[in-house]
């Protein structure tokens, strides 16, 4: 699993999960767009980032979840680990997320209740190891009660990408669809649907 805004999704997204997918071999990588993200107000609608996420993960391994839409309020990660785990109760499940998440995990809701359901895939920034994935290991200090298996995923990121950039490279910068930042950051399934929105939203706003 993998959850976010996506607002947008982007290229970083997409090497990303493919990394993740070529040492893991998954069978399914799910990616969850939040439509209320905890601690953020997002850009776009949600069915416009929805829908980018669609297209850019529209093939296997990949789904994408629309368990959000219809959704008033923050769904947080334990409505989904129960939500999946009642689906497919003998699946072993697995949370993708960042070092920054990972050193905000113990102040997520109600984590004590789940975090030892699931092993955690920790993308961490620092090179210092040279082994691209290392074991499976436990951890339990920086969780209240629960004891945490986890894998730290020391991989390149593509750090110059991030969806903020984006939104500021089209809203503030003026850049157009064909400007090498914008083709080299944005899936061309989606960049001038993407392009056209943030310019709506930011003639809206003025």
């Amino acid at each position: 699993m993998f959850g976010g805004s996506f607002d947008p999704p982007h290229e970083a997204h997409r090497r990303l999960l493919a990394s993740i997918h070529e040492h893991f071999q998954f069978d399914k990588i799910w990616i969850v767009p939040s439509k209320f993200p905890p601690g953020k107000m997002p850009t776009a609608d949600f069915s416009d980032r929805l829908r980018w996420t669609q297209n850019t993960f529209s093939l296997p391994p990949y789904e994408v979840s629309d368990l959000e839409a219809n959704s008033s309020h923050t769904i947080f990660a334990k409505d989904i680990i129960y939500r999946l785990q009642l689906q497919q109760p003998e699946a072993q499940y697995f949370w993708i997320l960042g070092e920054d998440q990972w050193e905000q995990l113990p102040y997520w809701k109600n984590v004590d209740d789940y975090a030892s359901r699931l092993i955690w895939i920790v993308m961490g920034r620092s090179r210092a190891n040279k082994s691209p994935f290392k074991s499976s290991r436990l951890l339990s200090r920086r969780l209240l009660k629960s004891s945490c298996s986890y894998i730290w995923a020391d991989i390149e990121l593509m750090t110059e990408i991030s969806s903020t950039a984006i939104r500021e490279w089209i809203m503030e910068e003026g850049l157009k669809p064909q400007d090498d930042k914008l083709k080299k950051s944005l899936p061309e399934t989606i960049r001038d649907d993407v392009y056209l929105c943030y310019q709506n939203l930011k003639k809206a706003n003025n």
